[in-house]
């Protein structure tokens, strides 16, 4: 068995307050389940749950799901702005790594160049998170790394987004369903067991102690097995799994196998395991772990362990959502400083400038009007006297021809502040200016920044509809013959790819 150690370990949990009421949206293959629970100082009180099926036949297949998150919406009576969701079993990637012990600064840089040899996806194409127990006696950390593609996490959220739900948390499933074995007091932290979580044909098996998941495995549940009611195949691969663990912690010892399933569980398989292993074996209970809860099927277990986040703590604390909406938000937020002190930065700036233009220009016509007055003042009488009529009717009509002069000129003057006024309306989200050149003669002008969407392909076709769309503005084209897209490539900003622009106006 273990010794006992000095265990820390990185909480990445959202705490909710007392009062709050926080709704878990389950995702499977076949359901849709909703439930939402109220954070009180009794805990976590039961407020309504609801399930659709996803239509027949078209499993996992877009806008079915989705639209039976809207029918589950409608039929659970409730007030859902934000929820919770799980991430799919095929797209979720969990991983346990051994690492020495480095400082916290050092983790995401240090696990992420470990990760990339345990994942079959490029890390630009993934979004990541991690949880650490450290053991500190023996100067190295345990790490459970989870992933899964951006194309899936952006897909969820966009989709979600079109129905008016924020996502707060995504996670994958198994760390659901350990928070609601925590809260239903039917997992002991000091004890290793099995949490084998069954969606559809798939078999999550997860073995973890100590907050650690040290082993995570799908199994596929194949038709012979269900057809015969044997199970043979899974007995099989889940005594693998009992075996790789206990050789690999030498001495440890499986104490305890907990089912869950989003459906009922088929007795022919408690039996069998029952049969195979000679441990303590049960169903997870959901309504255990929530107040107000009598009656509540075991099939909402993934539910209710959503729901519960914030609330009750799993071993397995992560979150693939929250990191990349942090990142958007630090854009968001520099994007509109940038945008607030440009537009007062130039306007201020064409201010003063235009004061101190006009001053000195008034001030060196007074000078060079006094210093002719001056030169010529001997002969003014003369000149004067010497002037009829129509010499000073046609000395007027020259004065009111430059005058027109002067003042089509001043017309025809290009000024920058309703340009930049124009630029600001189209400016798209998630992006910022780097800098900004201006020059009036001849007329010139390039805007240089940068865009994050976590999307490379979203990011680009987004700047080539931003300089379309100036190219088809009449205040801000005037004076200019074209616009053009001079670059567009990748940068990094604090460790995250995004996509840079260059686009000059002649």
């Amino acid at each position: 068995m273990f010794s006992k150690r000095k265990i820390t370990g990185q909480r990445n949990i959202l705490l909710r307050k007392k009062g709050e009421r926080i709704s878990g949206l389950y995702i499977g293959s076949k359901y849709v389940d909703l439930m939402q629970v109220e954070n009180t100082p009794a805990g976590a009180r039961l407020i309504g749950f609801a399930r659709e099926q996803i239509a027949e036949g078209r499993e996992g297949k877009g806008d079915f799901v989705f639209q039976a998150v809207k029918r589950v919406i409608r039929k659970s009576n409730l007030r859902v702005d934000e929820v919770v969701v799980n991430l799919p079993l095929e797209s979720s990637i969990v991983r346990y790594l051994q690492m020495p012990l480095i400082p916290e600064g050092e983790w995401k840089t240090a696990i992420k160049f470990e990760a990339k040899r345990h994942i079959p996806f490029s890390m630009e194409n993934i979004y990541f998170d991690f949880y650490v127990v450290k053991r500190e006696a023996e100067k190295r950390m345990e790490v459970v790394f989870v992933a899964a593609q951006k194309k899936e996490v952006d897909r969820i959220i966009s989709e979600l987004g079109q129905i008016k739900l924020r996502v707060f948390a995504l996670e994958p499933l198994c760390s659901s369903a350990e928070r609601i074995l925590r809260a239903s007091n039917q997992i002991n932290p000091q004890q290793s067991t099995m949490l084998i979580n069954l969606v559809q044909d798939v078999a999550n098996v997860n073995i973890l102690k100590d907050n650690v998941f040290y082993f995570v495995r799908d199994i596929k549940i194949t038709s012979e097995d269900k057809d015969s009611l044997s199970f043979d195949n899974l007995i099989s691969e889940i005594r693998f799994c009992f075996n790789y663990y206990e050789k690999r912690l030498k001495q440890e010892r499986i104490e305890k196998i907990v089912l869950s399933s989003d459906e009922r569980i088929d007795s022919a398989l408690m039996d069998k395991l029952k049969e195979n292993f000679r441990t303590e074996i049960e169903m997870v209970d959901p309504a255990r772990g929530l107040e107000d809860a009598k009656g509540l099927g075991a099939e909402f277990c993934f539910s209710a362990g959503l729901a519960l986040k914030g609330i009750t703590r799993s071993s397995l604390e992560v979150n693939l959502w929250q990191q990349e909406e942090l990142v958007k938000k630090r854009a968001l937020e520099r994007q509109r400083f940038v945008k607030t002190i440009i537009s007062e930065g130039v306007l201020g700036g064409l201010i003063l400038g235009g004061v101190f233009f006009i001053t000195q220009t008034q001030i060196n016509t007074a000078k060079r009007e006094l210093e002719e007055v001056k030169s010529r003042r001997p002969k003014v009488s003369a000149q004067i006297r010497n002037l009829d009529i129509s010499r000073l009717k046609a000395q007027r009509r020259r004065l009111k021809k430059e005058k027109a002069v002067l003042k089509n000129l001043m017309d025809k003057r290009i000024f920058l502040t309703t340009k930049l006024n124009e630029i600001n309306k189209l400016f798209p989200e998630n992006a910022w200016i780097r800098e900004l050149s201006w020059r009036e003669e001849p007329l010139y002008l390039v805007i240089k920044g940068s865009i994050f969407l976590g999307d490379k392909e979203k990011e680009r076709e987004t700047i080539t509809n931003f300089a379309s769309a100036l190219s088809k503005n009449e205040k801000l084209i005037e004076g200019f013959e074209r616009v053009e897209m001079k670059s567009l490539s990748e940068g990094r900003e604090k460790g995250y790819r995004i996509t840079d622009f260059e686009i000059e106006m002649r």
